[in-house]
């Protein structure tokens, strides 16, 4: 029995008072040079001075990608002020913070029905709290725990909850409300939890394969005495079964020895993955499986099973990330799903899959800021290219910036700050480059320099060539058209033509109006009139006309329109 989970290897960290925040710091660094994916930051023993999260906050500021796995016991912190700290947590490590909860002593003792239900009814509250998602204050009522109106708390990602135990009581539990079981290593327990697990589960119309399983273990290199020791081929023997037959997707080292925990970071996980992917099926760990919560808010209408697996992000309507991106800088909105894009082909799959709805509307968004509110919708599709925010400067000579279509024009500001170069572009730094330069773009250098889009060559200039091809052989005259408007906009050389034509085309947009009424022989004072700007932004303009098509006269520039030689 296989749950699909990707593996992961952590480390447990001890737990005794004399390891102080500066080993336990220490040790967190090795665990992230070593490769292991996350620590356990143990909830402590009795006496220890050593709170959870203020240790997992030392450990954060000296770590840049290790998970870290928070234990905590609610029956000594009340479940409303765990669920802030570790929602602070999460948004200081920018997600990656987990949770992972033990019953109190008494109920580890007993099993009793109470502690199990108590312990329900904390993880209630801090999803309760964690909830941003339904707007107003987090309310819960129950025999244990109660809220009457509590300021909500988001983390910055949907943090895991794990439950650790192996009372009956509390595998129902996790069936019904954990992201992940842990336990330890024994094969009949896990036998005999995960059949416990999964029809709690199923019982609650959960799919047993959105929680994962954890064990936790101990060992050793060197002589062979028993599970876990010897070489890291009897490791990897010993780990093999529970993975592959037992669906442990989780793999935590409990040990205070640094030789162990680095061979087992080198050897022995690489070596396990490697065992596993050849064992299970190709793509055994690929499928994409969403938590019953997200699925129970989707919207009628999209193939929420068919979105591309290349995208960088997809936000559904259950995801904590969706209170965040559903609305726009000025309206409100609840779309369907919400594709974020990184890169260029990204797009294209982001398209293809809103292609495959004709009857669900589709909004693209930049930055989000227009005030019509086209860059959100109610139950449709949303398209974000706000990840697409690189600013590269690619020549000096000639100013040539590459901007990505989600970058926002403060952060084009600060980037070009350096050169001493300005681009005419919005009145306020949040507003994306996306909307405003595809848009005309009108901001404070306008009368000047013209608008943002007299400054574009986009990189859909390939793609329009194509597209005006492809239009041509389908005989579709209204989108040629239109493909040839935009080809025009953005300064791309036709395919074919003369080599006074494409001169010309490497024009901006406003220097080509320029230059065809200066072809006309008007004057700089009418060209102004026509084109509302000053006579001295057309003699700039014309200034560049010359320069770049190599002449020097006005003569010489109505020969070039004309097609003819200049004298």
């Amino acid at each position: 029995m296989n749950y699909g989970h990707a593996l992961r290897f952590g480390l447990h960290l001890p737990s005794d008072a004399d390891c102080g925040p500066g080993r336990l710091a220490e040790l967190a660094g090795l665990a992230e040079q070593w490769g292991l994916d996350l620590l356990v930051v143990p909830a402590g023993t009795a006496g220890d001075d050593l709170e959870p999260s203020t240790v997992a906050a030392w450990i954060a500021a000296a770590t840049v990608s290790l998970g870290l796995v928070l234990e905590a016991r609610p029956d000594t912190l009340h479940p409303a002020m765990l669920a802030r700290a570790v929602a602070g947590l999460d948004r200081l490590t920018e997600g990656r913070v987990e949770l992972a909860l033990r019953a109190g002593p008494s109920a580890a003792a007993s099993g009793t029905a109470d502690s199990v239900a108590a312990l329900g009814e904390a993880i209630a509250v801090v999803r309760e709290l964690w909830n941003v998602l339904d707007r107003g204050l987090g309310r819960f009522t129950g025999r244990f725990h109660r809220l009457a109106g509590a300021e909500k708390a988001a983390p910055a990602h949907d943090v895991p909850i794990t439950v650790h135990g192996q009372d009956q009581d509390l595998l129902r539990l996790v069936g019904l409300r954990a992201d992940e079981w842990s336990t330890g290593c024994d094969a009949a327990t896990l036998t005999q939890g995960n059949r416990a697990v999964d029809e709690a589960a199923r019982g609650a119309g959960r799919d047993p394969r959105e929680i994962r399983r954890r064990v936790t273990i101990r060992g050793g290199f060197g002589r062979r005495t028993g599970r876990f020791t010897g070489t890291a081929a009897d490791w990897v023997n010993d780990l093999l079964p529970l993975v592959v037959e037992h669906g442990v997707g989780t793999i935590v080292l409990d040990t205070e020895e640094r030789d162990v925990a680095a061979g087992f970071a080198s050897e022995v996980a690489p070596a396990l993955r490697a065992a596993v992917d050849a064992v299970l099926p190709r793509g055994w760990s690929d499928a994409r499986v969403r938590r019953s919560a997200v699925r129970a808010r989707r919207r009628p209408g999209i193939d929420y099973e068919g979105v591309p697996p290349e995208m960088a992000e997809v936000i559904e309507p259950g995801d904590p990330a969706y209170a965040r991106l559903r609305s726009g800088y000025l309206r409100g909105g609840a779309p369907g799903i919400i594709l974020r894009a990184a890169t260029n082909e990204q797009v294209i799959q982001a398209l293809a899959f809103a292609r495959r709805h004709p009857g669900v509307a589709l909004s693209r968004r930049s930055a989000g800021h227009g005030v019509s509110g086209r860059s959100t919708n109610d139950g449709r599709i949303v398209i974000d290219v706000s990840l697409m925010n690189a600013i590269e400067v690619l020549d000096r000579k000639t100013r040539r910036v590459r901007i990505g279509p989600g970058a926002r024009w403060a952060e084009v500001a600060a980037a070009l700050e350096p050169y001493g170069w300005a681009l005419s572009s919005g009145d306020y730094g949040g507003v994306g480059v996306g909307g405003l330069a595809t848009a005309g773009g009108i901001g404070y250098l306008a009368r000047g320099h013209g608008l943002t889009i007299d400054r574009l060559r986009a990189d859909a200039r390939v793609g329009i060539g194509a597209a005006l091809e492809a239009f041509d052989r389908l005989g579709a005259g209204p989108l040629r058209q239109r493909a040839q408007r935009v080809q025009d906009l953005t300064g791309e050389p036709g395919r074919r033509g003369s080599s006074d034509t494409r001169a010309m085309n490497r024009l901006t947009a406003q220097e080509q109006r320029v230059a065809q009424l200066a072809a006309e022989q008007l004057t700089n004072r009418e060209i102004g009139v026509q084109l509302r700007i000053s006579h001295r932004t057309v003699g700039h303009h014309l200034g560049n006309v010359f320069a770049k098509l190599g002449i020097n006269t006005r003569t010489e520039l109505s020969h070039l329109h004309a097609g003819r030689e200049p004298p």
